[in-house]
């Protein structure tokens, strides 16, 4: 009887402790933080390392505004060539625009089928302006303009044919369209050539393609320039912070913790560099407004001076951001691995 309680007294106690044990472990699991809080912490530790980021530059206001300026510079050059890229596009298009097509009508034209061919071609919706050219007009035209009046009395006939001056849309800008037409026109029964400065076409496009290769190689070696001035800026921070950093090397911190706070200092040279680049850019574009209108008007022009659009803005202090990110990381994990404590 004696050796049964002792046994049961045992047994209740192993069940005891391993109530308690399973009790301990479940508690040990469930003690720890769960992922909202990581994430809460997470999210506090950014916003602490942006505002102390952002405090920095504001307790050096100095030298904090001279990096700035230079990297406004650098993004304001490229931004500003995109600019007067835009704008020099609009007005090729209105150049194109005014690239008319001349039909040299055979010498035996008769002159119902001419005006059956005029009504034919100005009926098409891709043709801004069909107009006729009769050999009457085109006579007192030369006539006006050479000053060969006298000489021109002495011919027995008329020698110009009928011409057609067709103003295509902006559909047969490009040469590929325009020699696609040029063909087309030149099969007409009536037409005996159809005319067209083709190589004239060939060179504005091509002016304007080496413009913009030129431009965004340019963009690429000043977003080098960018990242290089971002990275030596945040060296500087770096050196000045180096005993901070041995010392928290020696608490066990990690690289990914000591680099975020100039990863988060380089965003703000880059986006403060970017805003200064769009001011300097919309005052350099106002203080030219005036004088493109007046020479706009003077030559009959409805050209406006465009500037920069929403998306091109967001694009500028996107880009600007970036760099200062990329230049602050590249520069941060090169200069952490030299600093070791002790």
């Amino acid at each position: 009887m004696v050796n049964s309680g002792r046994a049961n007294n045992s047994n209740a106690n192993k069940l005891r402790k391993t109530r308690l044990v399973r009790k301990i472990r479940r508690g040990a699991k469930t003690s720890g933080p769960g992922l909202k809080q990581k994430l809460i912490t997470w999210f506090r530790h950014h916003q602490d390392e942006i505002r102390r980021s952002l405090k920095e530059l504001f307790e050096a206001p100095g030298s904090s505004l001279m990096s700035m300026t230079v990297l406004a510079i650098a993004l304001a050059l490229p931004a500003g060539l995109q600019v007067v890229l835009k704008n020099s596009q609009q007005l090729a298009e209105g150049l194109d625009d005014a690239n008319r097509i001349s039909l040299f009508l055979h010498m035996g034209a008769k002159p119902d089928a001419v005006q059956k061919l005029t009504r034919k071609l100005s009926a098409r919706t891709d043709f801004l302006e069909v107009e006729l050219i009769t050999p009457k007009q085109g006579l007192e035209d030369f006539e006006e303009r050479s000053g060969f009046g006298d000489a021109l009395q002495y011919l027995d006939k008329n020698p110009l044919p009928y011409v057609l001056v067709i103003s295509p849309s902006v559909d047969y800008a490009s040469v590929a369209a325009a020699e696609k037409l040029l063909a087309e026109l030149q099969d007409l029964v009536l037409v005996d050539k159809a005319q067209l400065d083709l190589e004239w076409v060939r060179r504005l496009h091509a002016v304007m393609d080496l413009a913009r290769r030129a431009i965004d190689a340019l963009g690429l070696l000043f977003a080098l320039a960018v990242i290089l001035i971002v990275g030596n800026t945040i060296r500087l921070a770096i050196h000045s912070h180096r005993d901070e950093i041995k010392v928290v090397k020696l608490v066990g911190a990690t690289n990914g913790f000591i680099r975020r706070p100039f990863l988060y200092t380089g965003i703000w040279f880059g986006l403060g560099g970017a805003l200064l680049a769009w001011f300097m850019l919309m005052i350099t574009l106002m203080f030219l407004k005036q004088p493109v209108a007046q020479l706009s008007m003077a030559y009959g022009s409805g050209f406006q001076l465009e500037t920069m659009t929403t998306s091109e803005i967001l694009i500028l202090l996107g880009l600007g951001a970036g760099l200062g990110w990329l230049g602050s990381w590249i520069s941060v994990s090169r200069h952490l691995r030299e600093i070791e404590p002790g």
